[in-house]
């Protein structure tokens, strides 16, 4: 590889020394540094892409993701869409830190020093995170009771869309039906009354600046 990195090849060189790791968890490579593993009706994801930031060093951090495949079936509009049904969290965020960490790459060297943090990271955060999701129904019971924090990333847009799809998978399209009825109608309303908050402040501002 010389002693210049660039991208293809720091990604070719990371994924060889990281593989070995994800086989011996059940995991297996899906494109370069992205590693799928299926437990029962989902798929558990952990990428570690490479990239440039801006001129500066390569650099790599770590997501994990959770796909739920019955969904992804409604959802997905074609092979090639890239239209996925994935929550998840970054690693850094399940660390007792939570502190962004990025991991360099400036020689040669730094591909196996690297490959050896990232691997104990996520065996001792990733890991057990995911081992959380053994199922959908898990997924289903955290949005249904809608209770935040989630212990994954997910707007509220987002979770709205996972319960259609849920109670359709569960109970039908007369029901999926009556479920996004009522949520639009709920967002309708919130959205009412945030459009009155910002007409009420803007109101007050102008009178205020006329005094």
């Amino acid at each position: 590889m010389g002693d210049r990195l660039d991208v293809p090849s720091v990604a070719t060189e990371l994924h060889t020394a990281v593989a070995p790791f994800f086989a011996s968890k059940g995991f297996a490579a899906r494109k370069a540094n992205r590693f799928e593993r299926r437990v029962s009706d989902l798929t558990h994801i952990i990428a570690l892409p490479p990239f440039r930031r801006a001129e500066g060093p390569i650099v790599t951090s770590v997501g994990c993701g959770i796909r739920v495949e019955p969904v992804e079936v409604l959802r997905r509009r074609d092979e090639d869409s890239g239209d996925s049904v994935t929550v998840g969290e970054p690693l850094h965020l399940l660390r007792p830190d939570k502190e962004l960490r990025y991991w360099v790459f400036e020689k040669i060297a730094d591909i196996t020093a690297n490959a050896q943090e990232i691997t104990a990271e996520i065996e001792k955060y990733a890991l057990p995170y995911l081992d959380r999701f053994t199922s959908s129904d898990v997924i289903y019971d955290i949005v249904k009771a809608d209770q935040r924090p989630y212990p994954f990333n997910c707007q509220p847009g987002e979770r709205d869309a996972l319960m259609v799809y849920f109670t359709f998978l569960r109970k039908g399209l007369a029901a999926a039906e009556q479920v996004a009825e009522d949520l639009l109608e709920r967002v309708q309303n919130e959205q009412r009354k945030r459009r009155r908050h910002l007409e009420t402040a803007l109101q007050d501002v102008r009178r205020h600046a006329r005094l």
